[in-house]
């Protein structure tokens, strides 16, 4: 027997008010192994293959009303953009807003660009100038004369300027762009519409306290306002005038104080029943650091002593190694063998010679290697030495190595002038979370789901 499970992912529209994705499911079993072309119609949605032993046409919904629709409206290949937009607000909460949805500020290159986002903030409604003009990521504040795109720092981006500008000196160091095309603007004072653009509904997930993952999609009903719902029926919304986390029973979890850019993104300040907490809410893919102001960067580039971040928050707590409360730096680290093994090198820089007082002087360089696994070691990089402060060094087990022929019996301390570093030797365990639990499994009612309230008895 061959058994395959035939997933299709669709999009549904439930009300005005939410977008929900919705997993349709096929369960097909064949007695033959199928082509690989077959497989490829079926992945492409060009056929639509039943399984000759078990089918999913002659399994009975009960409760459900069957409606037949083309095979390819399940599978659709046009494409699915969908367009955030924030009137009336800073440039600055403009490119934070684009960013942390995992966009950017759009960049018109043609004249028809131009149109296209004038139809834009038209078909939305918005006939103010401080909401149908729209900001572009092209400024020159950096220097005065030279505008770059922020998107690739392009120095030479394609400049449509509207009739007359740009007009505004050392003053308007920003552009916006509306039907007529470009205009400078202040980058501190004026106003206008962020458009974001993104190739489907944005999943955010919130990194709370309990060091649990809760995973929020991101949607908007009208310009301007935000809702992130929660894939467990929870949701975040903004209540009157301050960002609430409500459970699934309308219970308030949580609400947010830190309202630098009034939007829950990034690492902030939520209050709780137990107090204040920073929790992080981001939509940064895997193998991504997210930075305070929700954009992101490379992993390999957090905590490597040069600041990625433009809020410089990658090179904030950055700690090489983890030693517990309960690491005893007077015992070795465990070994298997009868002696453990210590590597050494000896770096002699300078040699002289006393004969009157029968004197051998070096100067050298001692380094010792070994391997404690009683530790836990953080940022690693390969690129370069990953230091340990005096206070590492100073509270972990180190070998003393002792010169008995020395003068007054001379041996290794660590202080001020020792310098330590961890060498990484293996890839890093790259893991939101690591922590063990014992529990019960349950299903929680599919609230993101355009289905009856499901029950489950999984234990």
């Amino acid at each position: 027997m061959f058994f395959l499970l035939h997933l299709l992912l669709c999009r549904y529209l439930i009300s005005r008010l939410f977008r929900h994705h919705v997993l349709l499911s096929q369960v097909n079993v064949w007695t033959r192994a199928l082509a690989t072309k077959e497989i490829l119609e079926l992945a492409e949605c060009h056929k639509d293959l039943a399984g000759d032993y078990v089918s999913w046409k002659d399994m009975e919904l009960p409760g459900l009303t069957p409606r037949t629709v083309p095979h390819t409206l399940l599978c659709p290949r046009h494409n699915n953009t969908i367009y955030f937009m924030f009137p009336s607000i800073l440039y600055a909460t403009a490119r934070y807003l684009c960013t942390a949805l995992g966009s950017s500020l759009p960049q018109p290159a043609t004249w028809e660009d131009v149109t296209a986002m004038a139809s834009l903030t038209h078909a939305a409604g918005l006939t103010h100038v401080s909401r149908y003009a729209v900001w572009t990521p092209i400024s020159d504040e950096e220097n005065e004369g030279i505008w770059r795109s922020a998107l690739d720092e392009d120095a030479s981006p394609v400049l449509l300027w509207s009739h007359g500008e740009p007009n505004g000196f050392t003053y308007e160091n920003c552009a916006y762009v509306t039907q007529q095309g470009m205009h400078d603007a202040s980058c501190e004072d004026a106003t206008a519409t962020a458009v974001c653009r993104v190739e489907d509904l944005p999943v955010f997930i919130l990194h709370n306290t309990e060091k649990t993952l809760m995973s929020f999609v991101a949607d908007q009903n009208e310009a301007k306002e935000l809702v992130f719902r929660g894939f467990d029926g929870s949701a975040i919304v903004k209540v009157n005038g301050f960002w609430s986390w409500e459970g699934p029973d309308n219970k308030t979890l949580a609400v947010l104080s830190d309202e630098q850019f009034q939007f829950p993104m990034g690492s902030r300040e939520w209050h709780t029943q137990e107090g204040s907490s920073f929790m992080l809410l981001t939509a940064c893919p895997d193998g991504h650091f997210t930075c305070n102001d929700a954009s992101c960067i490379p992993l390999e580039h957090h905590c490597d002593y040069k600041f990625d971040c433009k809020d410089m928050s990658d090179e904030d707590s950055c700690v090489n190694v983890l030693i517990r409360s309960a690491y005893q730096n007077w015992l070795p680290p465990h070994h298997d063998a009868r002696h453990m093994l210590i590597a050494i090198t000896f770096h002699v820089m300078t040699v002289s010679v006393s004969t009157e007082d029968m004197h051998l002087e070096l100067t050298f360089n001692l380094s010792l290697s070994w391997t404690d696994k009683r530790l836990q070691f953080y940022n690693l990089k390969e690129s370069r030495p990953n230091w340990l402060t005096n206070d590492d060094l100073q509270g972990m087990w180190t070998p003393h190595v002792l010169f008995p022929n020395a003068k007054g019996n001379e041996y290794t301390i660590v202080d001020q002038n020792t310098v330590g570093h961890v060498s990484r030797n293996c890839k890093p365990d790259i893991t939101g979370i690591m922590a063990a639990h014992e529990g019960r499994y349950a299903c929680h009612p599919l609230s993101v789901l355009p289905f009856p309230n499901p029950t489950a008895s999984h234990t």
